[in-house]
């Protein structure tokens, strides 16, 4: 099936705050897209809409012309920035009790990226380093079997051994079929894996399109025409 996902109209608010003023969007089988801006201009709650942990204040979601509710959630793995772990556990009991709990979970490639993230399985999460845990938070994301990915800010605020790895891991993830949608402002180091690129501000999708059109179309990379909109 041509799994598609449309993001239609959506505005969410907190109170007088505006988060998302009417973004639309169109994310269609096997393509890596980058939601991109700085801090606080809508990413995360974009992501969370999509992933349904937040709803919208209005507009809608659509997968396969469907509100994602239900069994379609199961088609969604979303990987939060700075949340999701159980701190108390070790990182083995951690993956066994997520494995216990999404039928979708994969256990040859919880194996793979296990080996691919480095993870000591035996350490308590809690004595885990900001990139570590960022690798185990990628890792729960990319042994569910999915159709959509979403990772909110993978390399934000950790070592540069994590990023490495990560960006690997990412590499190694993308299957065919799937889609990717990663939020970032670290451009430089992952816009080669974009093959769409969405630019938000202040809540609004404010221009979008093919990576590569975009570098022809402007004569910089990714990350420089993000400078030229954010400066």
């Amino acid at each position: 099936m041509n799994e598609e996902l449309w993001v239609e109209n959506v505005w969410k608010s907190y109170g007088k705050k505006i988060a998302l003023r009417g973004v639309n969007a169109y994310f269609k089988k096997g393509m890596v897209y980058g939601v991109v801006g700085p801090n606080g201009m809508g990413k995360t709650t974009l992501l969370k809409i999509i992933a349904g942990v937040l709803k919208p204040t209005r507009g809608k979601v659509l997968l396969n012309g469907r509100r994602i509710a239900g069994s379609l959630k199961e088609k969604i793995s979303f990987s939060p920035e700075d949340k999701g772990l159980y701190e108390y556990m070790k990182v083995r009991k951690f993956l066994d009790t997520l494995a216990g709990i999404y039928s979708s979970w994969n256990r040859e490639r919880e194996r793979q990226f296990l080996k691919l993230l480095d993870i000591p399985e035996r350490e308590y999460i809690r004595n885990l380093s900001r990139g570590f845990r960022a690798r185990v938070r990628l890792l729960i994301a990319l042994s569910r079997e999915a159709d959509f990915y979403l990772l909110d800010e993978p390399l934000s605020g950790i070592d540069p051994t994590s990023r490495h790895r990560i960006k690997d891991a990412l590499k190694s993830g993308f299957d065919t079929g799937k889609t990717f949608i990663i939020s970032s402002h670290l451009i430089g180091e992952i816009e080669h894996l974009f093959d769409y690129v969405f630019f938000i501000n202040s809540g609004e999708i404010v221009l979008e399109g093919e990576a590569d059109v975009l570098r022809e179309k402007h004569g910089v990379s990714i990350e420089g025409l993000y400078v030229r909109i954010f400066r």
